[in-house]
């Protein structure tokens, strides 16, 4: 029973326990394209691409003492000829 925590409202029909949090969620995105063209028969193409994403959610499954935190950075670089 020690995973419930302690209640701290009194009166309140729907339940005995109330806690507020910050959910806080960051994205980044940035993308580079670099196009390189010598002849017409030829082009080359560069792209890179940076997505960053952070998520906090401090009460996830009910309670905050397991909150749920997303680090998430993904890179992608692709190179094209045509």
């Amino acid at each position: 029973m020690n995973a419930y925590p302690v209640p701290n409202v009194t009166g309140n029909p729907s339940g005995n326990w109330t806690d507020t949090a910050l959910n806080t969620e960051r994205q980044r995105k940035d993308s580079i394209v670099v196009d390189f063209v010598p002849a017409d028969a030829h082009h080359f193409r560069f792209s890179l691409l940076n997505y960053n994403y952070d998520d906090y959610e401090p009460h996830f499954g009910n309670f905050n003492t397991n909150p749920r935190i997303f680090h998430r950075p993904n890179q992608i670089g692709v190179f094209h000829y045509t």
